[in-house]
């Protein structure tokens, strides 16, 4: 900011160059931005081309579930194993506490 004595107050001036390299930056930005949607813009071009052959092929409520039941086999031994886990570790942390507390019990009624 500037402050002219003869123009009664502050302003602010703003150069050619100042101005140039904000809309090149501008510029570049928006060149990122259009290399990251257009892949996704073909994304959705697809998506909607699969809608429409299932609309005009007559994908049927048991093609639905086929492709549901092929998630769900993939899924569901990872979901199995993590369950298994977590339970497991449950029962130890239970044991662990309980006999820590009962060891922790006895040391102290002996003192």
């Amino acid at each position: 900011m500037t402050v002219d004595p003869n123009n009664g107050g502050a302003y602010v001036q703003i150069t050619l160059s100042k101005v140039y390299d904000e809309v090149t930056g501008a510029r570049r930005e928006l060149q990122d931005l259009v290399s990251t949607v257009r892949p996704m813009a073909s994304q959705l071009v697809d998506h909607e081309q699969r809608i429409r052959y299932g609309e005009q092929h007559g994908a049927t409520k048991d093609d639905v579930d086929r492709v549901i039941k092929r998630i769900d086999e993939r899924i569901d031994p990872r979901i199995t194993s993590l369950e298994r886990w977590r339970w497991a570790a449950g029962g130890v942390i239970t044991v662990l506490s309980t006999t820590g507390g009962a060891f922790l019990g006895k040391l102290i009624s002996k003192s």
